[in-house]
C-alpha cells in the first residue's frame, strides 16, 4: 500500500525544565569486564549530572532542604508500605518521637458524609475541625499502616519554606489505598533542618474513599479481553526499553509514546472495536470485539496494519455511507480510509499538507451534512519531534506547528484552515482539540488545548454571518488556561444543563515549590511571574455562565489534581446519572514503581 516513509523519530531523550528536574540512568549489568567498565561510566556521569543539578550549588536552599525532606519521606513510605518494620528504631530515623506533635492521621470519628452510592463513600475533614495533637507517634503510624492491606502509598511535595530557628515547613499530598480504602491527605510538616526530622504534621486536608461493597470499582479485564490474542503477549505487553533494543535506532520509539487510539464499531455487528496506533517500524493494531467479549487483531486483514509512526486516531462515518471509515496522523501525512462496510479499508487519500499530526477531531463545521477534520500539529516540521519542544517564550510560546482544518467534501479533503481564519494563534504547541456548541447558536465552535501557554477557542460566526468563519475567542471566554494544556473534554458538571469545560494540564510538585519563592524570576513583571506560576497548577475547570463565557472553580472543586495529565474525559463511571472525570496521567513507565 502507498504509505509515507517510516518515521524518523528521536533518538535521544535529554531536558531540563525549570519546572521539573528529573535525573534518569540506565545501568548497563553484564557479566563481562566491558560491561563492568560500562556500568562504572555510567555511575560516574550520573554523579556529574546530579552535581550540576544540585540546588544548594546555586542558593536555593529551600530546594536542597526538599530533596533532603523528599528522602525522609521516602522512608516514611517504606514503613508505612510494610507494618512490620514499622518499629521506634526505624521510625525514630525520620520523626523526633520525644517531642513530636501530630492529629490522628485517619480522623474517622471527625469525618462528615459528601457521597454516598450503593457502592461507595465519600468523608471528608470538616474544616472547622480542631484536632487533638497525640503524642504517640508510633502507635498512630501503626494504625495509618494497619487499616490498609498491601497499601499503595505516594507523597508528593509541592511547598517548602525555610524558616527562623532551624526549622522548614513542607506541604505534600499524601495518599494511601488498597482494594477497598482509599485516603487523600495534605499534610503541613514541620521540620527540625538540622536532623531533618519531623516535629510536628498538621492535617490540612483528608479525604476518605470507601469501596461498600468490597472489591474495585474496576477491575483489570486485560487478560480476559485479549483471550488467546497474541497481540497481548508479543506486543503490547512490552515497554518500551523492550522494543528499543530491538528496533534500529533511526527508527527508534519516542520515550513520550504520543499514540492514540479511536473506539468505533467497523464490521457494523454492535460492538465497539479499538483501534490502536504504534510507533515506527511496529504494526497498529485493529482489536476487533468479539461476542464472547474478548478480541482479535485484524489489522492485517482489514487492510490497516499501518508500520508509520501512528499518533491520533479517528474512527467516524467520514463518507456518509452508514459505517466506520479510519484517519491516522503521522508525522509525513494524514492518512484517510474508507471502510467497505465489513470492516475491510481501502486507503482514500493520502493528506502530505497535514503532516506532523498528533490528533484528530471531526465535527460538520459548515453545516453542510459531511463530518470535517481538524488536525493539531505540535512541532514545526517532523524531524523536530527528534527532540523535546524549545518553546519561545516558555510560558506564551508561538513557535510551534501550525493546526490543520480539512473540509470534507465527498470524502475529499482540502485545506480550509487560512479561508475559515483558523490561522489566528496557530502557531502554538497543540495537543488536543475538542468540538462544541459552546454559545448554543446552531454551530460548532473548537477549543484547542496547547503546551507551553494559552489554549484556544475559535468560535464559529456561521449562524451569524452565513460563512463558516471563526474568531480567536478564549480570553474574552475566560478559558485561556494558560498551562501545559494536554486535553480537553466538555460535560455538564455542575447539572445545570450547560455544557462545561475541563483542561488536562501538568500538575508540578517542583513548579509549585520553586515558582513561589521571593527569588524566583526575580527581575520578572508580576504578570509574567503570575503566568508562570500558573503553568504548575494542574487541570482546569470551568463552569458554564450560559452567556458565552465560563468561570474558573477549579480551585473549589477540587478538580485541579489530576497530576501530570494527558487526557481526560467525563464519563458516569457509576451510573448515577452525574458526570465524573477520568483522568490518564503519569509519564514514562520503567521498572522502577517510585519512578516517573
Amino acid at each position: 500500500m502507498p504509505f509515507p516513509c517510516l518515521e524518523r523519530p528521536a533518538t535521544t531523550l535529554g531536558a531540563l525544565f525549570w519546572l521539573i528536574g528529573f535525573a534518569a540512568s540506565h545501568t548497563v549489568v553484564a557479566e563481562t569486564d566491558l560491561g563492568r567498565i560500562e556500568t562504572e561510566k555510567s555511575h560516574a556521569v550520573t554523579a556529574r549530572h546530579k552535581e550540576k543539578l544540585d540546588p544548594a550549588k546555586d542558593g536555593w536552599d529551600s530546594e536542597a532542604f526538599a530533596d533532603q525532606a523528599q528522602e525522609q519521606l521516602g522512608k516514611l513510605k517504606a514503613l508505612l508500605s510494610d507494618p512490620d518494620q514499622m518499629k521506634r528504631s526505624a521510625l525514630s530515623e525520620i520523626v523526633d518521637l520525644d517531642n513530636v506533635s501530630l492529629p490522628p492521621l485517619r480522623p474517622a470519628t471527625q469525618l462528615a458524609e459528601v457521597y454516598r452510592t450503593s457502592g461507595l463513600r465519600v468523608r471528608r475533614l470538616p474544616p472547622s475541625v480542631t484536632q487533638a495533637p497525640n503524642k504517640d507517634a508510633l502507635k498512630e503510624f501503626r494504625n495509618l499502616a494497619g487499616a490498609f492491606e498491601r497499601p499503595q502509598l505516594k507523597f508528593k511535595l509541592f511547598k517548602v519554606a525555610l524558616l527562623p530557628g532551624g526549622k522548614a515547613e513542607t506541604r505534600q499530598f499524601f495518599a494511601i489505598s488498597d482494594a477497598a480504602l482509599e485516603d487523600n491527605a495534605t499534610w503541613k510538616i514541620t521540620w527540625d533542618i538540622a536532623q531533618t526530622k519531623i516535629e510536628k504534621i498538621e492535617i490540612e486536608e483528608f479525604e476518605e474513599v470507601t469501596r461498600l461493597v468490597g472489591g474495585t470499582l474496576l477491575n483489570d479485564a486485560t487478560g480476559a479481553v485479549f483471550g488467546n490474542d497474541p497481540s497481548l503477549r508479543d506486543h503490547l505487553g512490552h515497554g518500551i526499553n523492550y522494543w528499543q533494543g530491538r528496533i534500529e535506532k533511526i527508527l527508534s520509539m519516542h520515550y513520550f509514546g504520543h499514540n492514540g487510539i479511536a473506539v468505533g464499531d467497523v464490521n457494523g455487528d454492535g460492538l465497539d472495536d479499538l483501534y490502536a496506533c504504534q510507533a515506527a517500524a511496529v504494526p497498529n493494531k485493529l482489536l476487533v470485539q468479539q461476542p464472547d467479549g474478548t478480541v482479535v487483531d485484524l489489522a492485517a486483514a482489514s487492510g490497516v496494519d499501518v508500520l508509520n509512526a501512528s499518533r491520533g486516531a479517528l474512527l467516524a462515518d467520514l463518507d456518509n455511507d452508514g459505517d466506520q471509515d479510519l484517519a491516522i496522523t503521522t508525522p509525513y501525512s494524514t492518512l484517510v480510509f474508507a471502510n467497505d462496510g465489513n470492516g475491510k479499508f481501502a486507503l482514500a487519500q493520502q493528506i502530505t499538507f497535514a503532516s506532523g499530526g498528533y490528533s484528530l477531531t471531526a465535527a460538520d463545521y459548515d453545516n453542510d451534512g459531511d463530518l470535517d477534520l481538524y488536525v493539531c500539529v505540535y512541532y514545526r516540521k517532523p524531524g523536530d519531534a527528534r527532540a523535546l519542544a524549545y518553546p519561545i517564550p516558555y510560558h506564551d510560546a508561538n513557535n510551534g506547528g501550525q493546526n490543520v482544518l480539512l473540509r470534507n467534501d465527498k470524502m475529499v479533503f482540502t485545506d480550509a484552515t487560512e479561508a475559515t481564519g483558523m490561522n489566528a494563534e496557530n502557531h502554538r504547541f497543540s495537543f488536543a482539540a475538542s468540538w462544541e456548541d459552546v454559545d448554543a447558536d446552531g454551530d460548532q465552535d473548537l477549543y484547542v488545548a496547547n503546551d507551553y501557554g494559552r489554549n484556544n477557542l475559535y468560535r464559529n460566526l456561521l449562524v451569524e454571518t452565513g460563512a463558516p468563519q471563526f474568531a480567536s475567542d478564549a480570553a474574552a471566554a475566560g478559558i485561556e488556561d494558560t498551562s501545559f494544556g494536554m486535553s480537553v473534554c466538555w460535560g455538564d458538571a455542575d447539572g445545570d444543563g450547560r455544557v462545561d469545560l475541563y483542561t488536562g494540564n501538568m500538575f508540578s510538585g517542583a513548579g509549585n515549590r520553586i515558582a513561589f519563592q521571593d527569588r524566583f524570576q526575580q527581575h520578572a513583571p508580576g504578570e509574567i511571574k503570575a503566568k508562570l506560576q500558573r503553568t504548575a497548577r494542574g487541570n482546569s475547570l470551568f463552569l458554564n455562565n450560559g452567556d458565552a463565557t465560563f468561570r474558573d472553580v477549579t480551585m473549589t472543586s477540587g478538580a485541579r489534581q489530576g497530576r501530570w495529565a494527558w487526557g481526560s474525559i467525563f464519563a458516569d463511571i457509576n451510573n448515577d446519572g452525574l458526570k465524573d472525570l477520568v483522568v490518564g496521567n503519569g509519564f514514562v513507565t520503567g521498572k522502577r514503581e517510585d519512578d516517573l
